[in-house]
């Protein structure tokens, strides 16, 4: 059967009824199920169904690595303070750092710090117009994906050097200028081609802590969710 969230029934399939989330709702009721736990479905469906935009802008990237990384959920329920504050707590335990809060209209976030310090980790909640809220937990990653191109710059900026000394002071062996080239090339590309390797590495690793991350922070918003107050005030400090 259709389900439509709001009372309204969706517009019917051939072979189909039509029924409304109040018509779910005492058919629940009469099976012994929870009102709750339909309109949770409803809730759920209507994200799904609902086109969302991004919730931050695409991360920038240097040789394909990304300098953010992000963990993003929609969940069909409203947070409280004390929900979030739950969930900040947790976010403080994996940085390390007490952080700090701010909320715009219906965005809540904390952030471990925001001087711009690499492996900076932030919380987002932003509660959706069409209800339910979505999570994101992001990490800079900066470090870890420019270091392949700082590397490289190193060593052009070497081979650079040798080449302008070689012009100015010729060796008398016309051979030992283009073989150090060739081999400052070769060291450089090994070099950068490893750190590019590790950050790869180090990147996969940083996106499996925050898948972790995000289900205890998605468990506790369930959890919390209730209590969850229908408002979207401001969080207090906690």
């Amino acid at each position: 059967d259709a389900l439509a969230p709001g009372g309204s029934p969706l517009p019917a399939l051939p072979g189909d009824r039509r029924l409304s989330l109040s018509d779910l709702e005492s058919v629940a009721m009469e099976a012994g199920i929870e009102p709750d736990h339909v309109r949770t479905a409803a809730s759920e469906l209507a994200l799904r169904r609902t086109p969302l935009p991004a919730s931050l802008p695409p991360a920038k990237t240097r040789l394909g690595l990304p300098e953010r990384m992000d963990a993003d959920r929609v969940l069909p329920l409203t947070l409280d303070e004390g929900t979030w504050g739950l969930m900040v707590q947790e976010l403080r335990e994996f940085a390390g750092s007490p952080g700090v809060m701010s909320s715009v209209g219906g965005v809540w976030e904390w952030h471990s710090r925001t001087d711009g310090a690499s492996d900076t980790v932030s919380l987002r909640a932003e509660f959706l117009p069409v209800g339910g809220t979505r999570l994101t937990v992001s990490r800079n990653t900066k470090a870890a994906a420019q270091m392949p191109m700082i590397l490289g710059a190193s060593f052009a900026l070497m081979i650079a050097t040798l080449f302008v000394l070689w012009v100015v002071f010729p060796p008398a062996d016309p051979v030992v200028g283009p073989a150090l080239f060739g081999l400052m090339a070769a060291v450089g590309g090994a070099f950068t081609g490893t750190a590019f390797v590790a950050g790869q590495r180090r990147l996969a690793k940083t996106e499996a802590r925050l898948g972790t991350l995000m289900d205890r922070v998605e468990l506790l918003a369930l959890r919390g969710s209730g209590v969850a107050s229908p408002g979207h005030g401001s969080p207090g400090a906690v």
